[in-house]
């Protein structure tokens, strides 16, 4: 469940791609991207959330939407016969129209254990995942 995150230079080595050739420009580099509004602070809390749920014999995947109507972060945390389904919203907004519709299609299942979470409740996190199976 690492977070990683790839230059195109190293894209291009991992997929035995030439190097781009170098362009000669004059005018000055472009600023580096900007982050979405909230990404620093969901990814700490991802790793966070990673480093508390493998501590504890989790496994998962993980899905990270910037913007639009799926805007946030989903979890799916797996171990043994338990299965949570986490969504995490945007800092300082709800979850969205379709993270609630994802959370009722899970909870419907009667199979999987279905939550929001957000930084501030590290301490029920910690809890629910070092709860005995």
């Amino acid at each position: 469940m690492p977070l990683h995150y790839a230059s195109e230079a190293a894209l291009r080595r991992a997929f035995n791609m030439p190097p781009q050739r170098p362009v000669k420009a004059r005018s000055p580099a472009p600023p580096p991207p900007a982050s979405p509004e909230g990404h620093d602070a969901l990814t700490a809390f991802l790793r966070t959330l990673e480093g508390i749920a493998v501590a504890y014999g989790w496994a998962g995947q993980w899905s990270w939407n910037p913007q639009g109507e799926d805007a946030g972060l989903h979890v799916l945390l797996v171990r043994g016969t338990e299965i949570l389904y986490v969504e995490v919203p945007l800092p300082g907004q709800g979850l969205t129209a379709s993270q609630a519709r994802d959370a009722v299609r899970w909870d419907a299942t009667g199979k999987v254990e279905v939550y929001t979470w957000t930084p501030k409740d590290l301490i029920q996190i910690r809890e629910r995942l070092s709860a005995p199976a």
